[in-house]
């Protein structure tokens, strides 16, 4: 198991979810990923049945992130989610670099 977890921010720009959730599974070297949902829909279906199929992969529904209040604590819950010793905040349109990381 890996020592990193990524924790996906999300608020809507629901267009860059499944290239997202792609690349990372394409990519990724046993990482987890933690899908943090402040939009003001779920993700669609065909995105739920890739994550729900991935182990590493944890999917949270948080309220609408209408205010930094609700923001903020959507990103506090998140990291007590958190059982590795690194963490690393990324949004669905970017692309990371799997092999820089280690």
């Amino acid at each position: 198991m890996s020592n990193l977890t990524i924790i996906l921010m999300l608020k809507e720009r629901q267009e860059y979810n499944y290239r997202f959730i792609n690349h990372f599974l394409e990519n990724n070297i046993n990482y987890k990923l933690i899908i943090s949902d402040g939009s003001k829909k779920k993700v669609e279906s065909n995105i739920l049945k890739l994550i729900k199929k991935e182990q590493n992969i944890t999917y949270i529904k948080y309220p609408e992130d209408r205010s930094y209040e609700l923001f903020y604590k959507k990103i506090s819950n998140s990291l007590k989610l958190v059982k590795t010793k690194y963490v690393f905040f990324a949004s669905n349109d970017d692309f990371i670099i799997y092999k820089n990381i280690n």
